[in-house]
């Protein structure tokens, strides 16, 4: 049964300002194999990447094409403008060809399933489309997130589970925080903001509207639950603005049982 490497591509805004740190690239290995990084047909990072793991590579403002290669296939790359202050994710794949994925909805390992359940939640994504999972901590080192997606008819639906290292409120200033922090560097504007409970955890949910990469425009809702001192979930979907989605939202945040 033949596999080929294929690889996804896609920014993450972030405020800040040569190649300080705050300009990079980060790329992830979601193969069985290990994999070699390059930008522009040089090897980053300090050396190859094991199965499930990323690097991250600091770099400066401009024009980069991200590849990958595991000795015997090298994905076609991918070419890309980086502004300063930007994240680029280069995630590297396996397709199955004889079940192959939609575009953009290639995953290592994938199923027809819509239920995602595990030891921190349950919940079931729009239709019966793949889920995709990921991990990592922050830079400062003070949480690790592990993230679930899934996506249908071009709206996207997350859940994100954050350990923090370190106690915090278990009210609305720390779920105001999360909320603050995702309009801090200016590319998202709040439409509507409110606060509650679900399942007696707190949680302050949030609507913003901005522009995509291809210039469209989007939006994101997002509840910031906190469940303890050291455990937050976020819950959130985007989609066009020109769309709807009210109706999935409610089914999406519905469905979330945390356990």
């Amino acid at each position: 049964m033949k596999k080929f490497l294929i690889a996804l591509l896609f920014v993450v805004s972030t405020l800040a300002f040569g190649q300080d740190g705050r300009t990079k690239v980060n790329f992830f290995n979601q193969t069985s194999t290990t994999l070699r990084f390059m930008l522009n047909g040089n090897p980053v990072c300090t050396g190859d990447v094991i199965p499930q793991g990323y690097c991250t590579e600091p770099v400066n403002p401009g024009t980069y094409t991200a590849s990958a290669t595991n000795g015997q296939q090298t994905t076609g790359g991918q070419t890309f403008d980086i502004a300063y202050g930007e994240t680029y994710n280069y995630r590297v794949f396996v397709e199955n060809s004889a079940a192959p994925v939609p575009e953009g909805l290639k995953l290592a390992n994938y199923r027809t399933v819509s239920q995602s359940s595990n030891q921190a939640f349950d919940v079931t994504f729009a239709g019966n489309g793949e889920v995709k999972t990921e991990s990592g901590a922050n830079d400062a080192g003070t949480s690790r997130s592990y993230a679930w997606e899934s996506s249908t008819n071009d709206v996207y639906q997350y859940v994100t589970v954050r350990i923090v290292n370190h106690d915090i409120a278990v009210d609305f200033t720390s779920s105001n925080f999360y909320a603050n922090e995702d309009l801090k560097d200016g590319t998202n504007t709040e439409q509507y903001r409110s606060t509650g409970y679900w399942q007696g955890h707190p949680f302050t949910y949030s609507a913003v509207s901005f522009v995509g990469g291809n210039g469209g425009a989007l939006t994101t809702r997002t509840r910031y639950i906190i469940v303890s001192a050291r455990e937050v979930i976020f819950i959130s979907q985007t989609s066009l603005a020109s769309f709807d989605d009210n109706a999935m939202w409610h089914t999406f945040e519905t469905s979330l049982n945390i356990k």
